[in-house]
């Protein structure tokens, strides 16, 4: 994930990561090394996750370390996971469709997934916004970029882990639903 972050084509990106404190050494030593070779890298360690919120406490911290997000109204978001693999282009391309002028507030892309070899296997070319489809399944998908006043706006990240034991996993398309709710389905946007 950090290696298809600091290959991204567009320069003007930076990747906020908040961990749990009690990561395990390996990891805090990975991420200082890449946080000290690129200033666009931030890391931050959180005390007081707790087990079952762990994902959402730490997606919203990130949310809070983005720094352009006071100075600039017009700054985007994304979430990857640490297994998530970007391509070069991947944050160019929607950069493209912002500076056209269009006025989008959520902007998302095709995926794939890559087997064990790096090997594709899985594609999913999407369609144009269409609010029935994604209501029957996450069609913003991984690949999601927020316009991060929408996302701050609507309290980021929600934590349903107590009551729902997979929520880690639905916690992106719970984002996507609340957004899609307060956006122009004009302003959702599909790049490919």
């Amino acid at each position: 994930t950090l290696a298809s972050v600091r290959r991204q084509i567009y320069p003007n990106w930076e990747l906020c990561i908040a961990v749990d404190a009690h990561a395990n050494a390996d990891l805090q030593a990975l991420l200082a090394r890449h946080a000290q070779a690129e200033p666009r890298i931030k890391v931050a360690y959180l005390t007081s996750t707790t087990a079952t919120g762990a994902l959402a406490q730490l997606s919203n911290h990130a949310l809070t370390m983005v720094s352009s997000a006071s100075k600039n109204p017009s700054s985007w978001v994304l979430r990857i996971d640490a297994t998530d693999l970007i391509a070069n282009e991947a944050i160019n391309t929607p950069t493209k469709v912002i500076n056209e002028g269009k006025k989008c507030q959520i902007i998302y892309a095709d995926e794939d997934v890559l087997d064990a070899l790096g090997q594709r296997g899985d594609p999913y070319f999407k369609c144009g916004w269409n609010p029935d489809l994604h209501l029957s399944h996450n069609l913003i998908g991984r690949f999601g970029i927020y316009r991060t006043a929408l996302v701050q706006a609507l309290g980021g990240y929600v934590d349903k882990s107590a009551t729902c034991p997979d929520w880690a996993a639905a916690m992106d398309f719970d984002l996507s639903l609340r957004c899609m709710a307060q956006v122009p389905a004009g302003q959702i946007v599909h790049v490919p």
